[in-house]
């Protein structure tokens, strides 16, 4: 492969700022910062493969695409990767179903660098779902070019089974492309917070808007004991309520973007500047998968609270110190005490990156 097309809304191998205009009202992002770790990691992986990528700017969700845009897709293109999150959810269905329709026009290969259900925290749950037929439509589209698809963990492989598809056949087990952004195959932390007290630390919070009350309480306590400790924002709506005032997300928790906690409020869409400012904290807890991931990929030591099965899939294969919500809201963290060793341990991803390769190694 020599040039391929990306779906996303910038160009991580070019960006240097992104202005609050493209992330609230252009949404570059796609609603969450997080979404900029795996892209930027795909782009990184192409550019060092010396494989030229451009973005799709999303429009083959936004616009309707004529012919003639499809033909130079394929007349100019070697294939179209399409990294994805929770894409298999009942809100992103109409979403899935625009590219199902791009994707039957394509003829070059459609690669998908992870995507993912998105159920209860029980894997129980994931056999009946609405967008059964929907998911099968789009995955048999992707076959069709002669494509392949990673998941980002067992229990997205497990939903795929039910469906009919066949892991090592249509698709692998690959985790998030986030963990191999900068291609560490061990990531380090650091210890400095092993031996202080909780009130001592400096801590890097994380939540979403789907956290439960009772642990957004919990973390705003946490991140209020000091303040060098940074609640780091990844909504551009919570960018857009801190700069305006305005949020437009529905259901919103009591404690969610309190005042206290904007006050100790960072928020950085570039990923490079999210990673060096929380280089600078000793330990990230939060309920946001990619906050923490930030957090790893700086050095820093972490703890994630896992809300479904989406983070629990990803935890549980990457072996990351996790916690169930459930677990976190009957623990009691005291100014005075200390966090648990475990949580301070180098995460090895060696066998994971290998996976990641190989997978790739279908195409490059």
């Amino acid at each position: 492969m020599k040039n391929v097309l990306i779906r996303s809304g910038l160009n991580y191998n070019k960006i240097d700022f992104i202005s609050n205009d493209d992330l609230i009202y252009a949404d570059v992002m796609g609603s969450n910062i997080g979404n900029g770790l795996y892209l930027n990691s795909v782009f990184h992986f192409m550019k060092m493969r010396g494989i030229n990528a451009e973005e799709d700017g999303y429009n083959p969700e936004r616009i309707y695409m004529y012919s003639r845009n499809i033909d130079y897709i394929n007349d100019h293109f070697d294939a179209y990767i399409l990294p994805l999150a929770d894409a298999f959810r009942k809100d992103f269905i109409p979403h899935l179903k625009k590219l199902t329709y791009f994707i039957e026009r394509l003829k070059i290969p459609v690669i998908v660098p992870g995507v993912c259900v998105r159920c209860n925290y029980d894997p129980g749950q994931n056999i009946g779902h609405s967008f059964d037929e929907d998911v099968k439509n789009f995955i048999n589209a992707i076959l069709r070019t002669g494509g392949y698809l990673g998941t980002r963990g067992y229990i997205t492989a497990d939903y795929l089974e039910k469906l009919g598809f066949k892991e090592g056949q249509d698709f692998d087990v690959i985790g998030c492309p986030s963990l191999f952004m900068k291609e560490y195959k061990v990531l380090i932390t650091k210890k400095y917070a092993k031996d202080k007290k909780l009130n001592e630390i400096d801590f890097a919070i994380n939540y979403s808007h789907k956290t439960p009350n009772n642990v957004i309480n919990k973390l705003n306590d946490i991140l209020l004991r000091n303040e060098d400790s940074v609640y780091f924002l990844q909504h551009t709506e919570d960018q857009n309520y801190y700069l305006n005032g305005i949020m437009n997300l529905n259901n919103v928790p009591e404690g969610y973007l309190n005042s206290s906690a904007l006050e100790q409020s960072l928020f950085l869409p570039e990923p490079e500047r999210w990673i060096n400012a929380i280089r600078n904290q000793e330990f990230s807890i939060g309920t946001r998968f990619h906050g923490n991931v930030a957090a790893l990929i700086a050095g820093v030591p972490t703890l994630t609270i896992m809300l479904d099965s989406r983070m629990r899939e990803l935890c549980e294969y990457f072996d990351l110190p996790r916690m169930t919500v459930e677990e976190f809201s009957k623990k009691t963290f005291y100014a005075y005490q200390k966090l648990d060793p475990d949580y301070f341990k180098n995460i090895d991803i060696t066998e994971q990156y290998e996976k990641y390769v190989k997978f790739w190694s279908r195409y490059i």
